[in-house]
């Protein structure tokens, strides 16, 4: 009797988890569809955003290398900005959009060295720009710059590439009338 007990009961038990199961079933179901009927749309936005926030770094990164006053834009004493300082200066105040007027200084040997170029850069932008300008930052990006060794022997290999040029010579120019390679056979 035991026996049937267990197999009439046993149905019974599993009939009455089986509505709790096949809420379950049929939610995850539909969500599991509508998940994948639209998966891509989900991820459409975060990529789009990833890729024009790497384009807006790059472009400050741009700015800020652009706008940044190094070594040769300063005196020896660092108290001055050199001419070159000035036009530079003149030309980010002046010329660049408004969102990309920052001036950035390149950070010094010393924490002195970078304190009074920025109190020159300060100065002189505030001379310039005659009234609000915009920040005068540190900066840790180092400028670009190219040995004087290696545009030397850039210019003495050009130099030497262009005087080995044959100079052009036309033959209308030769003095040669005959033309060399006529239409005419002389027989």
């Amino acid at each position: 009797m035991s026996r049937q007990a267990f197999f009439v009961a046993l149905p019974i038990v599993l009939l009455s988890c089986v509505p709790a199961k096949a809420g379950d079933f049929w939610t995850n179901f539909w969500t599991d569809w509508h998940r994948n009927n639209s998966w891509m749309e989900p991820f459409v936005y975060p990529d789009r955003a990833s890729v024009c926030h790497m384009t807006e770094l790059q472009i400050a990164k741009g700015w800020q290398l652009q706008n940044t006053l190094g070594d040769p834009h300063f005196e020896a004493d660092n108290v001055r900005l050199s001419p070159a300082g000035v036009s530079k200066l003149r030309w980010i105040l002046t010329q660049n959009p408004a969102q990309a007027r920052n001036v950035f200084v390149q950070r010094g040997l010393s924490d002195d060295i970078t304190t009074r170029r920025l109190a020159t850069a300060q100065q002189a932008a505030a001379e310039i720009g005659r009234g609000s300008f915009s920040e005068v930052l540190v900066s840790d990006v180092p400028l670009p710059n190219t040995p004087a060794r290696n545009i030397v022997a850039t210019e003495a290999y050009l130099a030497g590439y262009l005087q080995s040029m044959p100079k052009p010579a036309p033959k209308a120019f030769t003095g040669d009338i005959s033309g060399g390679s006529g239409g005419g056979s002389s027989q």
